[in-house]
């Protein structure tokens, strides 16, 4: 990455994580109010998605490079 850009990223992460700290309790109060499980499997749900996302070109590739 360039080091033009490297402040702005910097920031990016920075407030994406400000605002999960305030948009996650305030889900998770939601959810919990609608049932007591929802909470725990919308992360479950959250968490398959994501390592689908990051897991499977990494394994295309891999496989592509294999052949």
């Amino acid at each position: 990455m360039p080091s033009e850009r490297q402040g702005a990223v910097a920031g990016l992460i920075a407030t994406m994580q400000g605002v999960a700290l305030v948009v996650t309790p305030v889900v998770s109060t939601a959810l919990y109010g609608i049932s007591r499980s929802l909470p725990f499997a919308c992360l479950a749900a959250l968490l398959c998605v994501l390592a689908v996302f990051f897991v499977l070109p990494s394994f295309l590739v891999a496989r592509r490079d294999w052949h």
